[in-house]
């Protein structure tokens, strides 16, 4: 068997309205990391630092809009979908250059803290971990030597 009975197996999570706090935990972290990854990816290829932030009201709807890819009867149309987003994105990387950036966790304002924060609170609560705040990441982040 792939898990061995000392490890954790992984729980899906998901988007819902619920009153649950467990579930309210995930749903921030869920938006938090559709905020941080929007941010990085918009000033990836757009150097106007007035639009690259998506609102939280933005975010949700990513989160509710969005059907499951796993869904067997959707599966053509997804794989339709996901190859016209390749193309797009392939497209768009050949007419825009790319801007590569630094790794920086003591700038707040780049968004870098943030998204390692939300995708690694997603995993430990994909894990039963508890999450961590942003201090607690860059408290990490400075304990790693490149």
């Amino acid at each position: 068997a792939f898990w061995s009975a000392s490890r954790r197996t992984p729980t899906p999570i998901s988007f819902q309205n619920s009153d649950d706090p467990q579930q309210t935990k995930i749903n921030t972290n869920l938006i938090d990391f559709v905020m941080s990854c929007a941010k990085l990816r918009i000033e990836s290829f757009n150097n106007d630092p007035s639009t690259t932030t998506i609102t939280r009201e933005e975010a949700i709807t990513a989160l509710t809009s969005q059907k499951s890819i796993y869904h067997k009867e959707e599966k053509e149309s997804v794989e339709i979908q996901l190859q016209y987003g390749k193309e797009k994105l392939l497209e768009k990387n050949s007419q825009d250059e790319c801007t590569v950036t630094e790794f920086e966790k003591d700038d707040e304002s780049n968004g870098h803290v943030d998204f390692v924060t939300a995708a690694s609170n997603l995993r430990a609560l994909c894990y039963g971990i508890a999450p961590i705040d942003a201090m607690e990441t860059r408290r990490i982040a400075g304990k790693i030597i490149p």
